[in-house]
């Protein structure tokens, strides 16, 4: 019986360390992801054609993240210059598109990422770490050929 148990736990161990964020662990990381595409930056001002779900998604954000309120107003207050830049993530492994918004406050780079075309939130970005994610992949099946057996 205590063999089994172990089994399990070694086994929940190694699925566990197995598992990474999708994005990786900083912006930079994230930058050198070869599974990752991003498209051209957009640069959003107080002053911009914001839609709704941007609209939606960053009001959601801000306020779960510093637990206040947030208008689009006090959201472009905080950011320096009142900028936001958007990118699209794409995931060439699993054909998933994401949102991803970032801005400086002060001396860091902080930021969100929500799946494209849905207010369900995958990670946010302090201080140009990604941390609250909720995407993984298995770091060993998703490897090339020499971590693969069959």
């Amino acid at each position: 019986m205590k063999k089994i148990i172990l089994v399990l736990v070694l086994s929940v161990m190694s699925a566990t360390a197995a598992s990474a964020c999708l994005f990786g662990d900083t912006l930079i990381q994230m930058a050198r992801m070869s599974d990752l595409q991003t498209g051209p930056e957009i640069v959003l001002k107080e002053t911009s054609k914001i839609t709704k779900l941007q609209s939606k998604q960053l009001i959601q954000a801000f306020s779960k993240e510093y637990e206040e309120k947030f208008t689009m107003k006090k959201i472009f207050e905080f950011a320096d210059d009142g900028v936001l830049y958007v990118r699209s993530v794409f995931d060439t492994r699993n054909y998933k598109t994401y949102t991803m918004y970032l801005y400086a406050a002060g001396d860091t780079v902080c930021g969100y990422i929500f799946e494209e075309k849905t207010l369900k939130q995958v990670a946010v970005i302090g201080d140009g770490s990604i941390y609250k994610c909720t995407v993984s992949f298995n770091r060993y099946t998703s490897l090339p050929w020499f971590y693969q057996t069959k």
